[in-house]
């Protein structure tokens, strides 16, 4: 079984209780597998309001979501990460997964949904407007103070909460046409891995499972 080091279990307990979501960024080249896990509260909606389109009227409901920490794997040995991932992910009561399905994403994909039968697995194709829905999403909730992280000093004591911190710092707002598609500076030694993997659990804990409620997105941009 996957054992969390001493430290990071003081700081991020492993958790068998509660709604346990993860949002996994598989790498692409020279780039690293990141899994942020969080817990996510579907039974007490911080708002809920009507959103009237032009075709529909949608509700939005957004959820208080609590961070629960982060796992980094290098390489391109995708059998020995996913066992990682599995190992993991079986710290957390997770109830949903969302994941990259771009490229290799697709069939890691379908090893998820084979491998977590009672689990919901969902894997987005992260097109431009993918990101900008996704990340405009996001930074409402960070915004709206829906998210917690842990800041104490055991937390920030750890090498992936400090890679977290600066790669949110060094996100660039970038724009591909009309959509928001935020991006690593293009240098070396510059990542997104870990601002991706946020966004993608961000989008997964947005609809309850089971739940076919569509999320209206607030333009904060």
């Amino acid at each position: 079984d996957f054992k969390l080091p001493m430290d990071y279990k003081d700081t991020f307990a492993s958790k068998r209780y509660g709604t346990h979501v993860a949002g996994i960024d598989f790498a692409k080249k020279h780039d690293s597998t990141v899994i942020t896990v969080a817990e996510v509260d579907w039974e007490h909606p911080l708002e809920e309001k009507y959103v009237q389109t032009m075709e529909t009227s949608i509700v939005y409901r957004s959820y208080r979501k609590h961070l629960l920490g982060w796992l980094e794997l290098h390489g391109d040995d995708y059998e020995f990460q996913f066992d990682q991932i599995r190992s993991y992910l079986s710290c957390f009561n997770i109830k949903k997964i969302g994941c990259d399905a771009t490229g290799l994403g697709e069939v890691l994909l379908d090893r998820l949904i084979a491998t977590y039968p009672d689990v919901c697995v969902e894997g987005y194709q992260m097109s431009n407007s993918w990101k900008n829905d996704a990340f405009k999403l996001l930074s409402a909730d960070l915004l709206g103070l829906r998210w917690t992280i842990p800041g104490g000093l055991k937390a920030m004591s750890l090498q992936t909460f400090r890679r977290f911190v600066q790669q949110i710092l060094d996100l660039e707002k970038n724009y591909t046409g009309q959509y928001l598609t935020p991006s690593a500076p293009d240098e070396a030694g510059y990542h997104d891995d870990y601002p991706y993997s946020l966004c993608i659990v961000n989008w997964a804990c947005a609809t309850p499972v089971d739940d076919e409620i569509e999320v209206a997105i607030e333009s904060v941009f």
